[in-house]
């Protein structure tokens, strides 16, 4: 039975049919982060899906990060924020995942997350929804069948906003080499009528307002009533932040309507949003819709009187020095001609 192998021999015999699986993903990202629970069997595979190294890569201990706060709390893989890198957690403790994503949630991934299930007992399921923050995330899990004593890998999603007893869905790996889109469904193509709670501020024109019949009215408004009806979903907004703020992060907190969706109070904001980097960090921005700038206006002077126009096109400065020039010519001139008075007389002549 499985369950008396030698975990070392479970380790060598997985391992190549991990890496077969999970490599081609590793290869084909811009960037990687590893982080594994220090179980031998994870070292093992860790150690195996990356010789050679084939990307950019930050590699990690779970336990160890758990164990330095410190560690845990700049390990953040800043490298990760592009759309085409790659997250994996390798483990064979669910426990010690579970602990890792409480102490630091998951919101610091800006790329998909593999959770990497080593163990062929456990049931690591429950992970995914710890994870769920995460934009892209699925779990690769194998099992020992007994009939050939061989390993069967599954790939499963969860998918949130679907009924109860359909939220997991499974795929059984051919063998094949995974592939980014296999691995990672879109979660997020079917609300099924949930309703959402959206963070809003109900003046601010032209995203969101009142019109003259007292209804909600504004560009936000029509694209989340798109969305909405794309989605299948609906949705409630709120009359103003309760605590007055739009988003702002104030000794470390997240004020605001942006402090509602990180507190998961509320699950959106539509209202206009600069993008700015402790936002881009902390939040899932869409692409900008909309752009503002800022200039500064100052009033026209009344135009100049006619009499005025003679000398407005030069400052003072210069026609004083124009007068100053003519002057100092003239008696120049004139101490010339008293100074030579019988070359002026020729001249008459």
């Amino acid at each position: 039975m499985a369950t008396n192998q030698d975990l070392g021999t479970v380790g060598s015999r997985l391992s190549p049919t991990v890496v077969a699986l999970v490599r081609p993903l590793l290869e084909e990202a811009t960037s990687a982060v590893i982080v594994h629970d220090g179980s031998l069997i994870a070292q093992r595979v860790t150690h195996d899906l990356i010789s050679p190294p084939s990307t950019s890569l930050v590699l990690g201990n779970m336990r160890n990060l758990l164990e330095d706060p410190h560690a845990l709390a700049t390990f953040r893989g800043h490298q990760l924020n592009a759309v085409h890198g790659l997250a994996i957690f390798l483990f064979s403790n669910v426990s010690v995942v579970s602990r890792f994503l409480a102490a630091k949630p998951p919101e610091w991934l800006r790329t998909s997350l593999l959770l990497l299930s080593l163990s062929l007992h456990s049931d690591a399921r429950e992970l995914l929804a710890e994870a769920q923050e995460v934009r892209w995330s699925a779990l690769l899990q194998a099992r020992l069948t007994t009939s050939n004593n061989s390993f069967r890998h599954f790939v499963i999603n969860f998918l949130p906003y679907n009924p109860p007893g359909s939220q997991l869905h499974l795929q059984v790996c051919d063998g094949r080499p995974l592939t980014r889109g296999q691995v990672f469904l879109e979660r997020y193509h079917h609300f099924h009528g949930r309703e959402l709670q959206v963070a809003s501020w109900l003046d601010d024109f032209p995203f969101l307002f009142y019109d003259t019949d007292g209804q909600v009215q504004g560009m936000a408004k029509v694209m989340l009533d798109e969305v909405a009806s794309r989605l299948h979903f609906t949705y409630h907004l709120q009359e103003e932040p309760p605590d007055g703020y739009w988003g702002e992060l104030v000794n470390g907190t997240w004020m605001g309507m942006a402090g509602q969706v990180v507190r998961h109070e509320k699950d959106l904001i539509i209202d206009g949003f600069a993008i700015l980097l402790d936002r881009y960090h902390s939040l899932d921005l869409s692409v900008p819709y909309f752009t503002d700038s800022y200039s500064a206006a100052l009033k026209m002077p009344p135009p100049a009187p006619r009499w005025v126009a003679v000398v407005y096109p030069f400052q003072g400065v210069v026609w004083a020095s124009v007068a100053a020039t003519l002057l100092l010519l003239g008696l120049t001139l004139r101490a010339f001609i008293h100074a030579h008075p019988h070359t002026s007389s020729t001249h008459s002549t």
